[in-house]
């Protein structure tokens, strides 16, 4: 593969894969018009070697974009890992300390109570009521959960 060619897959990837016809014309690729160039930058896509470097670049462009998407995203360990070193921090305010101890309670569930109501022995749950119908009074059992 030549350098017009790899420079040709480096900007045709950089495009997202969206602009074969300005990568063509930026590696330095001449036509006398658009549309011939469209149809070149048409052709090389079908390349076996140019195929497998796009896939190649785009590889590397993905997984390196995944490496920033890691280094910038905090997982639940560094932010409760913070949350601590912001409540332990004497420099820091009570009403930020008492925020993150908030945050942290959010990130661990102590907000959320969990009530399992059963019936008699464990069975289920039947519910009687009582009211007033346009027929009259209403009677039901047996209406389980």
């Amino acid at each position: 593969m030549n350098k017009q060619q790899e420079l040709f897959c480096k900007l045709y990837v950089e495009s997202n894969c969206t602009k074969a016809i300005d990568a063509y014309l930026q590696a330095g690729y001449e036509a006398k018009d658009r549309k011939v160039a469209s149809s070149s930058a048409n052709r090389l896509l079908l390349n076996a070697r140019i195929k497998e470097k796009i896939q190649q670049l785009y590889a590397e462009r993905e997984k390196e974009l995944m490496k920033i998407a890691r280094e910038k995203i905090m997982d639940t360990a560094d932010k409760r890992a913070f949350l601590a070193r912001v409540i332990s921090d004497p420099a820091v305010n009570m009403t930020d300390k008492l925020k993150a101890v908030d945050i942290d309670n959010k990130m661990s569930g102590e907000y959320i109570s969990k009530t399992q109501i059963t019936g008699a022995d464990g069975g289920a749950l039947a519910i009687t009521w009582e009211g007033v119908n346009s027929g009259g009074s209403c009677k039901e059992d047996n209406n389980s959960l």
